[in-house]
């Protein structure tokens, strides 16, 4: 029987508010990034590519994460992070060196990723037999925080407070986790699962999941730079080449997360009566004709509604394919997700250099991109889904 009780929803908000902490830190750079740039003395395309350095880091904590959980509980694991990532805000805070930054936000990156790993790993072991809404609420709290940072970081600006603040905020957030980790999560954490010890060739026995978690990977990687280049890049974008201002450019990332926590709702009321790969299929054909019209658009309202009917098509594909291929492994299922998210991850990582880089050319093209990459996923989730039936209908 389906165990509905609030009270393991409750015990899984510590891990919800790591997904917050980690839009939060992450999303709240973009429609600052030229206020940052002149306080640093460097340029504003120079400053987007803490987002790489940030990516580049989390590619390595990803990698790292599982290994992790064969040696040390749990919740030590989130304790030592969230002083780590204490240190590290403390450094960004009276840091006036554009390369300290590089190198912090490549560490804090590190932290974030086995953090966000074993965040997703909690939720998929959930005692819930719904896992998907599980992680869903989870991605909810992601993208009311990813919807919340521009909000903050461009009125910050707006009123001449200085960026540095977001910092002050962020270490709020992460003592108030550490204090919720030690209340709701101590006795389920501090219990060994039986995960440690599986052997990777036993995890990996099964063919056909192994061929469905790459095909799964895939769209991740190929959807995860279309959302970057959205969320790194269009801000600054829609400042220089479409003349918004600061505000203007930050509400944009709001209307895009606006888009994605709405759309998360719907989908949990949508995968009660469709398929998966139905609803994936649904949600990257709306992605790739609103980021047509976002990239054309030079009329600010429809850019508005476009980057909002973007969200609704982002909104589901992750928490939708981490929830499905998860549970084609019983154990070891944080080794499973940290290979789902890593690979994405680079790709993550590249986005904004591929933004940058193409825009010195081509400044309507760095944003094109993205409608090739969310097609490019689309065709992949197709062939996952006429997978999946072939090989697993029996």
């Amino acid at each position: 029987m389906e165990k509905k009780s609030s009270g393991f929803y409750i015990r899984e908000i510590p891990n919800f508010l790591a997904l917050f902490i980690s839009a939060f830190f992450l999303t709240s750079v973009s429609p600052i990034a030229i206020e940052m740039s002149k306080s640093l003395d460097t340029i504003p395309e120079r400053m987007i590519l803490i987002i790489s350095y940030f990516m580049l880091g989390s590619f390595l904590g990803m990698a790292i994460s599982p290994l992790l959980n064969r040696k040390i509980k749990r919740i030590y694991i989130f304790i030592v992070c969230y002083i780590i990532f204490f240190i590290q805000l403390f450094i960004l805070i009276f840091s006036k060196s554009v390369l300290v930054f590089f190198i912090i936000y490549f560490f804090a990156g590190i932290t974030m990723a086995v953090m966000w790993i074993q965040a997703n790993s909690s939720m998929v072991e959930s005692k819930v037999n719904n896992k998907g809404n599980v992680v869903n609420l989870g991605y909810i709290f992601y993208a009311l925080s990813a919807l919340l940072a521009p909000i903050v970081s461009s009125t910050l600006a707006k009123y001449g407070i200085n960026w540095r603040y977001l910092y002050i905020i962020i270490i709020f957030l992460v003592v108030t986790n550490i204090t919720l980790f030690i209340i709701l999560r101590r006795n389920i954490d501090s219990l060994p699962p039986v995960e440690k010890t599986v052997p990777f060739k036993v995890l990996f026995k099964n063919r056909k999941a192994n061929i469905y978690l790459l095909l799964t990977t895939i769209i991740c990687f190929l959807y995860v730079i279309s959302e970057a280049i959205v969320i790194s890049w269009s801000p600054t974008f829609f400042r220089l080449y479409r003349f918004f201002d600061v505000q203007s450019a930050g509400l944009l990332l709001t209307f895009l997360w606006l888009g994605i926590l709405a759309g998360r709702i719907i989908v949990i009321i949508l995968a009660r009566k469709m398929k998966t790969g139905q609803i994936l299929i649904m949600l990257s054909a709306v992605s790739t004709a609103s980021l047509v019209v976002l990239t054309f658009s030079r009329v600010e309202i429809i850019s508005f509604s476009a980057i909002f009917v973007t969200g609704l098509g982002f909104s589901g594909i992750i928490p939708l394919l981490v929830s499905s291929a998860g549970n084609f492994f019983d154990k070891g299922k944080e080794i499973a997700i940290s290979i789902l998210f890593i690979v994405p991850q680079l790709g993550f990582s590249l986005a904004p250099y591929l933004s940058s880089s193409i825009s010195r050319f081509n400044t309507l093209l760095s944003l094109a991109t993205t409608v090739f990459f969310i097609a490019a996923a689309m065709v992949i989730i197709i062939v996952r889904m006429s997978y999946r039936k072939k090989a697993f209908s029996g």
